[in-house]
């Protein structure tokens, strides 16, 4: 299958320019910082990742490691404006997103809404929920209104109205609203 995720050499040749690098706030959630580095090999950009998003995790550098081409997608697309509808770097929704992170990740293909998408799931609870698991958010609505994708110690990565970022699932908000996580049933068999 055909790889899609950016080269970490265009990663690299951007990070010369003053984009955007995620940083943990107070709240747990992942927002921008002015700077990002500049690496001049895979190895330290990949050696970035992992340092960077064990820590927002809080998880051992193993865990980063075992997926590094999921945080690859997810450095990548971290500050993505939030367009509903849209599925570009442009502007990008929560169902779009992770409709492209299985396409692009995973290589596996799911449909672009979220009930639908939810629909494809086996029900997952929050305790037993896995890095991939999709998340299920009815806010105000008898229906699925956000997804986002868990990673791990309760963070998970999503298109929110403030664009694309990690947040925590122990926030009030995403407690309050979230329905349930989802494996897809093709990942069960």
């Amino acid at each position: 299958m055909q790889q899609t995720t950016a080269h970490p050499k265009e990663h690299i040749e951007s990070a010369k320019t003053n984009n955007t690098k995620p940083i943990p706030t107070k709240n747990n959630s992942v927002t921008n910082r002015t700077q990002k580095p500049v690496f001049k090999t895979e190895k330290e950009y990949d050696k970035y990742l992992i340092d960077y998003y064990s820590e927002v995790l809080k998880t051992p550098k193993s865990y980063i490691r075992n997926n590094i081409e999921l945080y690859k997608f997810i450095d990548q697309w971290t500050g993505t404006p939030y367009k509903y509808g849209g599925s570009t770097m442009n502007g990008i929704d929560c169902s779009g997103l992770a409709k492209t992170l299985y396409d692009q990740v995973y290589h596996q293909q799911i449909t672009r809404d979220g009930n639908s998408q939810f629909k494809e799931c086996d029900p997952i609870k929050k305790d037993e929920l896995m890095e991939g698991d999709l998340l299920f958010f009815k806010i105000g609505s008898r229906y699925i209104t956000h997804v986002g994708i868990y990673l791990g110690n309760n963070k998970f990565f999503h298109a929110s109205s403030k664009g694309v970022m990690v947040s925590d699932l122990n926030e009030n908000y995403y407690k309050r609203y979230f329905f349930s996580g989802g494996r897809l049933k093709t990942m069960n068999k």
